[in-house]
């Protein structure tokens, strides 16, 4: 009898693991996607291949300013959505951290700014011509942010654990870019996960455990700006201080709000996944009830953009949101129920 028990056990956990379907992963399809101006959308495969059952090796896309897309992954790509080619840029000693902003690119498309751990470099994607602008032999920096005046190019010091192992929370620096000199701003603590500068307000804001603080570029006057709001995106015109919403999955819904920086009022609204602006024109875009959404901040005008089913598929969620300049196209990651 016993001999039997043992038996039946094995068979069946086979039997409830051969049931199970993990909705986020394999048989899951992702799928590279453009969406054009006319709204048709065509597919191709990512450069690498996702996997519930591993390290998720995707972690955003950015758009350069000729609407070539840079896929930020483990690797850095370069996907033109256009004529559908696909080339490695990963840099020597690059080094990946999950979220957004890990990657910083300039106001012509020219130039990315990354992090190698002890070094900010700054890479000519023309001429493939690298220089360091900041380097320790010591420290660990992540998380770079160009200020929209290209002034100030702020990022974040890491900090380790008992394990001695990197955590992707720290205090900020900035660099000026036109002085080259650094400033740092330990005083903010450690637990610091994402800073940029407001080049219009001359001011700094940071998130430190979830909630947006702001202060002055020598580390004063510093005051809360909202609770429970997370990283934070200014629009291109400096009107706009949205939450960004960072999600691989669906599965959670947000309360997205944003501030109109022109008189202090707040807007809200219920948003899933990610979300991204638009850089030239005040549009955000953003995944709710599997469906592809993109608002007017200026005028709170919503639109649809993708459905929520595609190529014979229901959308589970939307990745890597990263329109063009002017809005007119997009580019993400689309996560489809089911396999081909």
């Amino acid at each position: 009898m016993k001999k039997s028990i043992f038996i039946l056990i094995p068979l069946c956990l086979l039997l409830l693991s051969s049931c199970y379907v993990d909705e986020f992963g394999p048989p899951n399809l992702y799928y590279l996607c453009f969406a054009d101006s006319t709204g048709t959308l065509q597919r191709t495969e990512l450069p690498f291949t996702i996997s519930s059952y591993e390290p998720h090796p995707f972690y955003d896309m950015e758009r350069l300013k000729d609407g070539r897309a840079l896929i930020i992954s483990n690797k850095l790509h370069l996907w033109n959505p256009y004529t559908d080619s696909m080339t490695d840029i990963t840099p020597s000693g690059f080094v990946s951290a999950a979220g957004r902003a890990n990657v910083a690119i300039s106001s012509d498309g020219a130039h990315i700014y990354y992090s190698t751990g002890a070094k900010i470099i700054r890479r000519n994607l023309n001429s493939n011509v690298e220089e360091t602008l900041v380097d320790s032999l010591e420290a660990s920096f992540f998380a770079p942010v160009l200020s929209q005046d290209e002034h100030y190019l702020t990022f974040i010091k890491s900090t380790k654990n008992t394990n001695n192992t990197l955590l992707y929370e720290g205090y900020p620096l900035y660099l000026n870019l036109i002085s080259g000199e650094v400033t740092s701003l330990p005083q903010t603590g450690i637990l610091v996960t994402h800073a940029f500068v407001d080049s219009f307000r001359e001011r700094i804001y940071y998130t430190v455990s979830g909630h947006l603080y702001t202060m002055e570029l020598d580390g004063s006057h510093r005051a809360l700006v909202f609770s429970n709001f997370g990283n934070a995106m200014l629009s291109g015109d400096g009107n706009f201080l949205v939450n960004s919403l960072y999600d691989y999955y669906e599965s959670n819904v947000y309360t997205q709000l944003y501030r109109d920086n022109r008189n202090l009022g707040w807007k809200f609204f219920e948003a899933y996944g990610q979300n991204a602006l638009a850089r030239n024109i005040n549009l955000l875009y953003y995944g709710k009830l599997k469906r592809l959404y993109a608002m007017n901040l200026d005028t709170a005008e919503v639109r649809p953009v993708l459905p929520s089913v595609v190529f014979a598929h229901e959308v589970l969620n939307f990745m890597g949101i990263a329109p063009a300049w002017d809005g007119k196209d997009l580019v993400c990651v689309v996560v489809l129920r089911g396999k081909e």
